[in-house]
Order: structure tokens, then C-alpha cells, then sequence
């Protein structure tokens, strides 16, 4: 009974111990489950953060890749302004090199540099001839006499003729151009139309600078055709005025008769007009005022498309012709006008006819009536 009772003791302790070693181990895998939850959780977070780096790496990839890129870039501009520099080193040692022989042709040129000088005054002392002379023949004796010897290389032996507008213009007189002789030849323009020709020869058989004084004598007779065009130009401006002013004067005077003419047929009119309301006046002596108020009337009427033929005239739109008429009744009519005007100032007024019909029929080469030079010579005499 002991040893069992002592067995089951032993029995129960040891399922007790049992017991508790498996309450061990249960919580051992308790804690073995949590530490796994949390390798876990850490083997996550690691694969996490692995895949992290792995995308900044991939992105720092990317940038190296850029930066070798980038320094490609700048190693091949680094080439070519490398290349660029040696050009240009290049092209100083090229341009240095031509400035030195543009020196050395400088120093070795001073007899064209001279007749570019030459040049020079001779333009300047025809811009001069501008403003200096009205004549043709005092540009060209300037020209043989100031500018030749400023520009050509033997002016002491140069031939100078200048043709324009039909006049000949010549420093030597007996000299003959021939057509074996070396000229030079520039013509001469106006306004657009060949004038003449400026020709420029030595009288020896001197050697020409072809090329220099060719293009001289060309640039001369451009300008000597400049000028003259101012000058002739002016000329006609000047005449232009003249014309006005003369046609101003006429005008004035015109003007001045018309005033007279209007006045001695409104007169005749204004004076018969009064002594037909005389009543002691006879039929005869009433239809003899009439016809002469009449005749007053048609004057004035003419004397008005007169002027207005005048201005017809100045405007081109009427043409003068030639007709006749006779001065006797012209004078006649005249007298008749002035007749009253002389009676009331009691002046002595008389007219005879010397001229017999056929002398008193002249041709008039107007459209305007000739009773205002019949008045004028009336009144002038």
C-alpha cells in the first residue's frame, strides 16, 4: 500500500513536473512565436528599407549615369572651344600676318595714297564749282585750270575738251584728237538725256594710269552733269520769276484798263439813261439814246467776256484767231461813249475819220473786241 501509495505520489509529481516543464515550454513557444512575429516584422521592415536603397541606389544610378553624361558633354565642348581657341589663334596669326603685309603695302603705296589725295581735292573743288560759278564756261576753266593740275600726273601737257549742249569748250585750240590717240572719255548727262562728253588726253605720248584716271575722269563728268543740271535748273527758275513777276505786272495794268473800260460804257448808259427822261426830247433824238445805250450795253457785255476769256487764256482752254474790223466805226463808237462825259465837263471833243473804208479794215489777232484799243489810243492821243 505504501509503495503504491508512494509510486502514485512519485506518479503525480512527476506529472506535475511534467506539467510545468510543458507550461515552460508553451511559454517558451509563446515567446519563441512573438520573437518570430517580431523577426518578422523586422525582416519586413528590412526587405523594406532594402528596397528603398535599392530604388536610391537605381535613382543614384541615374544621376551618376547623367553626371558621366554631363562630364562627356562638357570634355567634347571643352574640345571644341579647345579647337575653336586654336582657330582663333590661328586666324589672329592669319590677321597679323595680313596687317603686316597691309603695313608694309601702306608704306610701299604712297603714290596712290597721293592721287587718292588728288582725287579727293578734285571732288572737293567741284563741289566748290557748285557754289562758286552760274557759267558753264567758268566750271570748265576751273576745272583745266584748278583741278587738272591737283589731280592729273602731267598737267602741264593735258589736253581738256568738255561737248555738252551743242558748245565745245577747248584749252588748246589747234590741237586734233585722232583716233590712234589714247583718251580718257566720260560723257555727260542731262537730266537723264546724253549732253556730250568730257575727253581728257595728253598731247605727248605719255602713259596713262588707265584704271586711276579712267574712274577720275568718270567721277569728274558725273559732277561737271550734277552741276550743270543745278546750274541750268536755276537758270530756268530764274526766268520762271522773271516770267511771273512780268505776268504779275500785266495783270496789274490789265486790271488797271478793265477798271477804266467798265467805267466808259456805264457811263454812256447811265448818262443817255438820264437824258431820256428829259421831256422836251424829240422821238428821233429818244431812239438815237436808246440805240446808243444799246450799243453801251453790248460793249460792257463784251468787255465782261473779255475778262473772262482772259482767265480761258491763262488756263489753255481758248484758242486767239485772227478777224477783221473796221477802225472807222470802232472810233466812231468810241466817240459816241466819251460824247456825253465831254459835254457835261464842256470839253471839246472831236473825231474825224481820215481813213477811207477800205484802209480802215485791219486784221485783229484776238478773240477780245477791239473797242479798248480804239479807247486807248483815244484817249492816249
Amino acid at each position: 500500500m505504501n509503495i503504491q501509495d508512494k509510486t502514485k505520489e512519485e506518479f503525480i509529481s512527476e506529472l506535475k513536473k511534467l506539467q510545468q516543464e510543458n507550461n515552460e515550454l508553451r511559454s517558451l513557444k509563446e515567446k519563441q512565436s512573438e520573437e518570430l512575429i517580431i523577426a518578422n516584422k523586422e525582416l519586413v521592415f528590412q526587405n523594406e528599407e532594402k528596397a528603398k536603397q535599392a530604388a536610391e541606389l537605381k535613382i543614384a544610378n541615374k544621376e551618376l549615369v547623367f553626371q558621366n553624361e554631363e562630364k562627356a558633354k562638357q570634355a567634347a565642348e571643352l574640345k571644341i572651344a579647345n579647337k575653336e581657341l586654336v582657330f582663333q589663334n590661328e586666324e589672329k596669326a592669319k590677321q597679323a600676318a595680313e596687317l603686316k603685309i597691309a603695313l608694309e603695302k601702306v608704306v610701299a603705296s604712297k603714290t596712290e595714297i597721293n592721287e587718292r589725295i588728288k582725287e579727293l581735292n578734285g571732288l572737293f573743288s567741284l563741289e566748290l564749282l557748285a557754289e562758286k560759278f552760274e557759267d558753264i564756261e567758268d566750271i570748265y576753266n576751273e576745272f583745266v585750270n584748278v583741278i587738272v593740275p591737283s589731280t592729273m600726273q602731267f598737267p602741264e601737257k593735258v589736253f581738256v575738251e568738255l561737248e555738252i549742249e551743242n558748245k565745245k569748250y577747248r584749252n588748246i585750240e589747234n590741237f586734233k584728237l585722232s583716233l590712234a590717240k589714247t583718251c580718257l572719255l566720260a560723257p555727260i548727262s542731262l537730266f537723264d538725256k546724253p549732253s556730250g562728253n568730257l575727253t581728257v588726253t595728253y598731247i605727248e605720248n605719255l602713259p596713262f594710269i588707265e584704271f586711276y584716271e579712267q574712274k577720275l575722269i568718270n567721277t569728274f563728268g558725273n559732277r561737271i552733269s550734277r552741276i550743270t543740271e543745278r546750274i541750268i535748273s536755276l537758270q530756268r527758275l530764274v526766268k520762271e520769276k522773271e516770267k511771273s513777276e512780268e505776268s504779275d505786272r500785266l495783270k496789274s495794268a490789265f486790271l488797271a484798263n478793265m477798271s477804266h473800260e467798265i467805267r466808259t460804257p456805264m457811263n454812256g448808259i447811265l448818262g443817255f439813261a438820264n437824258l431820256l427822261l428829259e421831256p422836251q426830247l424829240s422821238d428821233e433824238q429818244k431812239q438815237n439814246y436808246i440805240q446808243i445805250i444799246e450799243k453801251s450795253g453790248a460793249r460792257m457785255l463784251n468787255i465782261i467776256n473779255d475778262i473772262v476769256n482772259i482767265s480761258k487764256i491763262e488756263s489753255g482752254i481758248i484758242d486767239i484767231y485772227l478777224s477783221e474790223t473796221n477802225i472807222n466805226n470802232q472810233l466812231q463808237i468810241v466817240y459816241d461813249s466819251l460824247k456825253l462825259d465831254a459835254d457835261i465837263k464842256k470839253t471839246n471833243l472831236s473825231f474825224h475819220c481820215a481813213l477811207t473804208e477800205k484802209e480802215a479794215i485791219i486784221t485783229f489777232r484776238s478773240k477780245f473786241s477791239p473797242f479798248k484799243c480804239c479807247t486807248s489810243l483815244l484817249l492816249a492821243s
